[in-house]
């Protein structure tokens, strides 16, 4: 019998892990033509309201010695009749760089990020991306205390 228990509870606890790789996301829109969908799968998180995803559009390049930034714009849609939320991302594809002189002309591989777009945690569902063919989206996630802190008060 006691075999039996450990084994419905090893079961159980497994169900529990796997699921959030599992979600559900037939609902979202296909990617369009020249678009990739990508999807993030959080992990369950004791107090998420403690925490933020930070989004970042990526794009793999040879890169000198200056600074590179990509411009890119996370707009947040509606999965119609769902109520869920998707991100399109939008950039025009410009890289911006600084204009330093490089000693060293050899490029090395690299990769550009976006600005990040911050997020609130949620397990209970994926976070859904699309952005052009092309690019990448990387993600990290933050964490806070608990602890809220004072402002200063200045008064005249």
């Amino acid at each position: 019998m006691k075999k039996i228990m450990a084994f419905i509870v090893l079961g159980i606890s497994g169900c529990g892990v796997s699921q959030p790789n599992n979600l559900d996301i037939s609902m979202y829109p296909k990617a369009e033509k020249n678009q990739i969908q990508h999807t993030i799968t959080l992990e369950p998180l004791k107090n998420e309201e403690n925490y933020k995803v930070e989004l970042f559009l990526a794009k793999e390049m040879m890169l000198d010695c200056n600074y590179h930034s990509l411009p890119a714009t996370f707009v947040k849609k509606d999965v119609k009749g769902w109520g869920y939320s998707y991100y399109q991302v939008q950039t025009d594809g410009n890289i911006r760089s600084t204009m330093m002189a490089c000693p060293e002309s050899k490029a090395k591989k690299g990769e550009v990020l976006s600005q990040g777009f911050l997020q609130n945690y949620n397990s209970k569902l994926p976070l859904v991306v699309y952005s052009p063919k092309g690019y990448g989206v990387k993600y990290r996630v933050w964490s806070t205390t608990v602890d809220k802190k004072n402002a200063t008060k200045i008064e005249k």
